[in-house]
């Protein structure tokens, strides 16, 4: 297995060169007060075999035996004080193909890295300016739930974030939020992405009797550089939210509508009704029920942005274009000292207004592209000793094209057994993996047929720390 003194120094130094773009988010860290209080640091180490029947994921007659090795160590921290609250999160490691059939491959070494930062520094009692930062990897976004990392890795990609915020209330009732931000794109390859400028605008008034109403706005504008085949474009987004809290019942509603126009191509521009009407019932204290249904127009080159902020991973589309997203789920979350257990299930529909072209954005042929998903997940887990934790997880997606035949399918169960002992985590995993897909593409049809077995080893130290992850979790709600 490989150990972490097995780190090569170009991994070291590549990351090195990575984390240089996110310092000014942590060179305010060092803008501490005296009466402030510390920077807390954590982390976290890993080291992880696993041994597969399929280790590059080829279709039948194809498949070879392997095993590979992934250490990482991962180091966060946090600091919260009068001016400055901020967070941080990075993750360096490698992964090694450590044996297969045939050979190829052997002992390779490839970095992995990624890295969530965040800093508020406040201006005012009402004003503050945030940086923000993600480095991550670039996936194909296909409904297959890829588990080789290869691909992931292929091309690093970064946004980095900044922008004024403000929050002033009124009164006790009444407040009004706000930001302007910048948003910057860019990758190993030198791909031509947009730069946005996003201004958002929330109001929020209590009514009383657990009633809130409100309004929002927002403004996303992307700006492409002149290498880009896409044209610039400008989302605008109105509409009104509520929320009403009774017993056990929460219910909130947004209901507005967007428009979607690219810059000189005055043919292209659609404008539709956008909503969200979710459900929560709260059982207990470890027990709530939920049901979701939503309505947007998604553009796929920013839906790619927000991937890669909210989970570090870039899910670049098929096909980038333009289309009406409609989404239903409902699920259950269920924790208590013994076992926890989540599920949701849903459909989404997007049906496609417009499709990036030669000349940019063109409503021909978009109708080829209308998608329907059918998506499941279930995870828990149950201590079942003192020592002794069990988990499984279940995901399925699939994806349809309503006009061809194209289509994807994949299912991934994995069960884990765990064992504590102090700071330390020992654990075996077994992982089944199938992935079906048929896809036309000029020059012929490519044909997806995978089925993977593994089974993982892995060691884990996890010592106990006073920081917080909360700041980097802030990241997940910067697009709307």
């Amino acid at each position: 297995m490989q150990s972490f003194g097995d780190l090569s120094a170009g991994c070291i130094v590549s990351f090195v060169r990575r984390f240089v773009c996110a310092l000014p988010l942590v060179l305010g860290l060092s803008v501490i007060s005296t009466n402030a209080t510390a920077l807390d640091i954590g982390f976290e180490l890993s080291s992880t075999a696993f041994l597969s029947d399929n280790l590059n994921q080829d279709n039948p007659g194809g498949e070879v035996d392997g095993s590979i090795g992934i250490s990482t160590i991962e180091v966060f921290g946090s600091h919260d004080s009068r001016r400055i609250r901020s967070g941080f999160l990075g993750e360096l490691g490698v992964r090694r193909q450590l044996g297969s059939d045939d050979g190829v491959g052997d002992g390779d070494n490839v970095s992995l890295t990624r890295f969530f930062g965040s800093v508020d520094l406040t201006l005012t009692r009402q004003v503050s300016w945030f940086f923000g930062n993600v480095l991550g990897g670039t996936l194909r976004d296909n409904a297959i739930a890829v588990t080789n990392q290869a691909e992931l890795l292929s091309n690093r990609r970064n946004v980095f974030v900044t922008g004024p915020q403000f929050d002033i209330e009124f009164s006790s009732l009444s407040r009004l939020e706000g930001r302007l931000f910048f948003i910057n794109n860019s990758d190993d390859a030198g791909t031509p992405l947009p730069e946005f400028l996003e201004l958002q605008l929330d109001y929020d008034s209590s009514l009383g009797a657990g009633v809130v109403w409100g309004w929002r706005a927002e403004n996303i504008a992307g700006d492409y550089p002149s290498a880009a085949v896409e044209d610039d474009f400008n989302r605008l987004t109105l509409g009104l939210t509520g929320t009403r809290t009774r017993n056990l019942n929460t219910w909130d509603v947004f209901l507005g509508a967007s428009q979607f126009s690219v810059d000189n191509q005055a043919d292209f521009e659609t404008t539709g009704a956008v909503g969200r009407l979710r459900f929560e019932r709260r059982n207990s204290e470890f027990n709530s029920f939920f049901a979701e249904l939503s309505r947007s127009i998604l553009d796929d080159t920013l839906s790619a942005t927000n991937s890669l902020i909210n989970t570090g991973d870039a899910r670049t589309p098929e096909i980038p274009g333009v289309f009406n997203d409609t989404t239903f789920r409902v699920g259950q979350d269920f924790a208590s000292t013994v076992t926890a257990f989540s599920w949701d299930v849903g459909v989404s529909d997007a049906d496609f207004e417009g499709v990036l072209g030669l000349n940019g954005f063109t409503q021909a042929d978009a109708d080829q592209q209308d998608q329907q998903r059918f998506f499941a997940n279930f995870d828990t887990t149950r201590r079942l000793a003192a020592r002794w934790r069990f988990g499984a997880s279940l995901n399925y997606q699939q994806e349809d094209f309503l006009n061809n035949d194209d289509n994807s399918e994949s299912f991934l169960a994995l069960a884990t057994l765990g064992y504590l002992v102090g700071d330390f985590r020992l654990e075996v995993s077994l992982q089944h993996e199938i992935m079906e897909g048929f896809e036309t593409a000029p020059g012929g049809v490519d044909i997806t047929d995978v089925t993977e077995n593994q089974v993982l080893f892995g060691i884990f130290y996890e010592p106990p720390t006073r920081a917080s992850r909360e700041a980097v979790q802030r990241l997940n709600t910067l697009l709307f």
